[in-house]
């Protein structure tokens, strides 16, 4: 465990930094995420990167969605719930992203840097900055207990079931990395992120505005969910063969490499099959079919997945993949917004399916 010193710099030699260095840049072309690893940045910097920007959007999507989808069937939204709902699950979000960075790099800070895959993780970066690693322990444990008394409005607003799904929020966020049974480790991980970030969101925020979901609005959630899963898969995919030596039992290494390529691939072909019904039929929100083309984005990973070999041949399709998310929800949420100005003079778009 960490005694509460400030994280050491791992030992290397120059040139191994500099084929690290060259294989990044070759990898990338530019100074992306992965090749900033090792430019100075300030403390400020280091903080939001090991918070995970790109993983707020996760939590983020859903819940705008379930707002857009209420106003444009013309529900009068109730602001505190809604702002409270959005604040609520990014402090959640951000808490669980350091809470995970932190107790990885616990487990393994005794072990040395021998896979090159891990100059790119958050744990490398926490133990190659000055900061005290019990500060993001601390900082994570107060974003989630904040984040869970801003959900107060929320479930005043929308009584016990908003309540439960809460409570078992909150469980999850801090039980998927948290205890030595983490979440994370299970095969059912990539489900539980794909009910939480998809359908569980949406219903929490849409009964904290008093309406109960319809078969659209579950069939948007349900593609928001499987979308989600896709990064936890791209990751389950790279780190196979460490998984394996570990003994972590994920989809990939219980089914094997290749089911866990056909399940990457059906994981996206299921949620954009789920969004394209609920979007096409006559009366729907059409403009999320904008959605679609975030699909070749969505071809950078899934290419990598399919093609590269596990370790650090697939070390940038987490990357690739939130960064489609990304793109897709830009796309999506525009595609909604537009709905909402093209029918502000004809009237709401009908709650059922």
């Amino acid at each position: 465990m960490d005694d509460g010193t400030v994280a050491r710099p791992f030992v290397q030699s120059a040139r191994a930094d500099n084929d690290v260095a060259e294989a990044e840049t070759l990898a990338t072309g530019n100074m992306n995420e992965a090749s900033l690893a090792y430019a100075p940045s300030s403390r400020l910097a280091t903080w939001i990167r090991l918070i995970r920007p790109s993983a707020l959007l996760l939590v983020l999507v859903p819940a705008l969605t379930a707002l857009a989808l209420l106003w444009l069937r013309g529900v009068t939204l109730l602001a505190l719930p809604a702002l409270a709902g959005i604040v609520s699950l990014a402090l959640v979000q951000a808490g669980a992203s350091l809470l995970d960075v932190y107790l990885e790099y616990a487990r393994r800070a005794h072990l040395p840097e021998t896979v090159r895959r891990d100059h790119l993780t958050a744990r490398a970066l926490l133990a190659r900055s000055a900061i005290n690693p019990l500060s993001v322990l601390r900082l994570s444990i107060l974003l989630i207990v904040v984040g869970g008394l801003a959900g107060i409005p929320l479930v005043i607003a929308g009584g016990w079931p908003v309540a439960l799904l809460g409570i078992a929020g909150l469980a999850l966020a801090f039980l998927y990395s948290a205890t030595s049974f983490a979440l994370k480790r299970s095969p059912l991980a990539d489900f539980i992120i794909g009910l939480a970030l998809g359908p569980g969101i949406v219903a929490g925020i849409m009964l904290a505005q008093r309406h109960t979901p319809t078969g659209r609005d579950v069939l948007f959630a349900g593609a928001l969910g499987f979308l989600a899963m896709l990064p936890a898969a791209g990751a389950h995919l790279r780190d196979a063969q460490e998984d394996a030596l570990l003994g972590r039992k994920t989809l990939v290494t219980v089914l094997g490499d290749g089911l866990g390529r056909t399940i990457y691939v059906v994981w996206l072909l299921a949620g954009m099959t789920l969004l394209a019904l609920a979007a096409l039929p006559h009366g729907a929100p059409h403009g999320a079919l904008l959605g679609f083309l975030a699909l070749p984005s969505f071809a950078i990973p899934v290419s990598g997945a399919l093609v590269a070999k596990p370790g650090y041949a697939r070390a940038q399709v987490v990357l690739q993949e939130r960064r489609a998310y990304a793109v897709f929800a830009f796309w999506f949420l525009l595609g909604l917004a537009i709905n909402a100005i093209l029918i502000s003079g004809l009237g709401p778009i009908p709650a059922t399916v």
